[in-house]
């Protein structure tokens, strides 16, 4: 009879670790970016989850480069700002995922994965505006391409 009770028990251990991953599973693909958009007028960041994040050039006021060990999928403002004030980054095995950090006035911002597509589409239209006086094109390239773990700081808006 204790055999019958120990199996019925693994097999509800099992079942509840199968719906876990299941629903973490659901939570990721609704963090799933459905479109970036970097253009003249700014950058945003459609989710399927139906979450949105932008910000206008003439409102950005701090651009950060993030090197991390990360989730599957780019958070929110919010959420990036939790998580970089939880000590730090820190290496795993494996590849280190970036984020692109667009700071905003007001709590705004737009955080995008940092991949060379995104940070190549990003670097050309900030060296493009005015808006962002003194922003250094070659900089933000070489660290992205660096990998270096932490936070790097891109441009700030002076005054």
């Amino acid at each position: 009879m204790s055999g019958i009770v120990a199996l019925v028990l693994v097999v509800l251990v099992l079942a509840g670790l199968w719906a876990a991953a299941r629903s973490r599973r659901r939570e990721l693909a609704g963090r799933s970016i459905v479109d970036i958009r970097i253009d003249d007028r700014g950058v945003a960041k459609a989710r399927a989850d139906g979450y949105d994040e932008s910000v206008d050039w003439e409102q950005v006021t701090l651009i950060e480069l993030v090197h991390r060990y990360g989730r599957e999928s780019a958070p929110s403002i919010r959420e990036a700002s939790l998580l970089l004030g939880r000590g730090g980054p820190r290496r795993p095995p494996g590849q280190v995922p970036s984020l692109l950090v667009v700071h905003g006035t007001d709590g705004q911002g737009c955080v995008l994965p940092a991949t060379a597509e995104v940070v190549e589409r990003f670097v050309a239209r900030a060296a493009e505006s005015a808006l962002l006086p003194g922003f250094d094109p070659v900089n933000a390239v070489e660290v992205q391409q660096d990998g270096s773990l932490g936070t790097h700081v891109l441009w700030t808006r002076s005054g």
